[in-house]
C-alpha cells in the first residue's frame, strides 16, 4: 500500500514561466532569472547564485498586464540535481490588493484551464 504524502501548501500553485527581476535587500544589484511557479503565498525560481534562507529580496515580475513589485523571503532552497543551480521558494511579504487580485485572477484562469485538460483526457 502506497503512502501519499500530505500536501503542506496553503495555496494553489501553478507553473509560471516569466522573467523575474530580483534584488537582495542591501546589495543594490538587480539580477534577472525566470520564475518556475506561483501562488498567492509566494513564487518559485531557479538561479545559479546561492541565496540563504531567511534572506529578504525585492521581486519584480509581470502577471497579465500588471507589473508586480513585492518583498519576499527565501523560505527554502534546494540544489537542482546534476547542476550548479538552486531552486528557491519565496514567500511574499507585502502583497498589495492590486497584486493579490492579478495573481488570484491568473490562478483562477489556470485552474479552469487545468480542469478542462483533465476532462479532455478522460
Amino acid at each position: 500500500m502506497a503512502i501519499i504524502p500530505k500536501e503542506r501548501r496553503r495555496f494553489l500553485r501553478v507553473n509560471f514561466k516569466q522573467p523575474l527581476r530580483y534584488q537582495v535587500l542591501g546589495l543594490g544589484v538587480l539580477k534577472n532569472t525566470i520564475t518556475e511557479d506561483i501562488s498567492l503565498g509566494g513564487i518559485g525560481f531557479i538561479n545559479e547564485e546561492f541565496i540563504p534562507t531567511g534572506t529578504v529580496i525585492k521581486l519584480g515580475f509581470n502577471v497579465f498586464l500588471s507589473y508586480i513589485e513585492v518583498l519576499g523571503k527565501i523560505v527554502w532552497v534546494q540544489l537542482v540535481p546534476y547542476s550548479d543551480r538552486y531552486r528557491f521558494g519565496v514567500e511574499f511579504r507585502n502583497l498589495d490588493l492590486k497584486a493579490n487580485k492579478s495573481i488570484s485572477d491568473f490562478l483562477e484562469l489556470q485552474s479552469i484551464h487545468l480542469k478542462k485538460i483533465n476532462q479532455w483526457q478522460r
